[in-house]
Formats: C-alpha cells, structure tokens, sequence
C-alpha cells in the first residue's frame, strides 16, 4: 500500500493544534473534491471525520477507510446505523431513512469545525446532550472564522437534509474558492486504446 508520511489529520490537530483558515480551505477542497467523486460515482463515505483523512508531506489530502461505504442512488434510503457519533447527521441519529450523500456533508461540516477549532461543534457531558444538540442543530459558530466561513459552516451543518446542499453546490461556495480557481467535479481523463498487456 501506499505510505502517507504525514498521518491522518487527527493527529495532526493533536500535535499541531487547529488550521489557519488558509490551510484549513487547501485542505478542505481537497476533501470535497474526492467526496464528490465518490457521489457522483454512486458511492456514500458514511464516516467521514479528521481519523480517515490522510495527510501526505506534499500537502496532498486522501480520504481512506471505506469500511462502512455503501453504493447510493436517488431513489434509494439507507437504514444501518453506523459511523462515529461526533459525526453523525441528525437524520442519522434518529434512525431514519437517509441519504448517505447528504450525511456525508453534515460529517464534511463537523470535519471542517473541527480542522478550524480542535474542537467537534456539539458538545457535552453526556451522549444525550449532545445528541440533543444535534438534533436541534445548536452550536456556537468559532469566532476567529470569517463571516463566509461561518456561513459555509451552518450550511453544511443543516439540520433538515433535503435543505442541505449537495456537494457540487459546495463547491461553488465562495469560502470555498477565495483566492483559488474555481473547484469543479473532477472529469476523468480519456482511455484511450490500452489494456493493462500493453504496459509488459
């Protein structure tokens, strides 16, 4: 397998403490251009969090641990409870009916709160508080992040998921793009005329 120097961006948080916006922003397209490929290729992450993004020494970003991916579609819901609480989507929690897709942005927002803080955005002593707070969507944006910033946080944190944007609207969000070319979907290459014998 592939070696990642740098770890996963859990550790990192722990060694190094929270992003600056600027390299939490790097970071985060990064992340939200291989989420979406996953979309767009019928695939939902399911337990998306700073643990199963690896950091490589080139500042290269890779999303890993498939273990509870699940293949989606728009005219199906999934039903397993599973995942990292922190992290889990409201509709999630209640165990209802999802969409993966949709609860991988309400995990991509809580990722994102936490590369900027160190911190997760619900907190409290016990599981049921903080399932409360979920529930209700109460959190107290950072206060060092930009207005976009804050605003790009609430969006994804959205508690109804049919209100929740979809990850190609994320990518045309400004917070997302200052200062940056534009994220869009990533188009594979052609393949040209080649089988796997022809590289021997």
């Amino acid at each position: 397998m592939e070696h990642v120097r740098e770890g996963d961006l859990r550790e990192h948080l722990e060694s190094h403490g929270p992003l600056s916006e600027r390299q939490a922003r790097a970071a985060f397209r990064q992340v939200v251009s291989a989420l979406q490929y996953c979309h767009r290729r019928g695939i939902a992450h399911r337990d998306l969090k700073p643990d199963n993004i690896l950091l490589d020494e080139d500042g290269t970003v890779k999303l890993a641990d498939f273990g509870f991916g699940r293949r989606v579609s728009d005219d199906s819901k999934l039903s397993t409870f599973c995942g990292t609480f922190y992290y889990m989507a409201p509709e999630v929690l209640r165990q209802e009916p999802y969409d993966g897709r949709k609860a991988d942005v309400w995990s991509l927002g809580v990722t994102l709160y936490r590369t900027v803080t160190g911190t997760v955005p619900f907190q409290g002593q016990s599981l049921a508080k903080i399932k409360r707070q979920v529930l209700a969507g109460q959190f107290e944006a950072p206060p060092r992040m930009s207005r976009e910033g804050k605003q790009l946080l609430r969006w994804l944190l959205t508690v109804d998921p049919s209100q929740r944007p979809t990850l190609d609207e994320v990518m045309q969000h400004p917070w997302l793009n200052r200062g940056q070319e534009e994220l869009r979907p990533y188009s594979e290459p052609p393949g040209g005329a080649w089988t796997p014998r022809s590289w021997k």
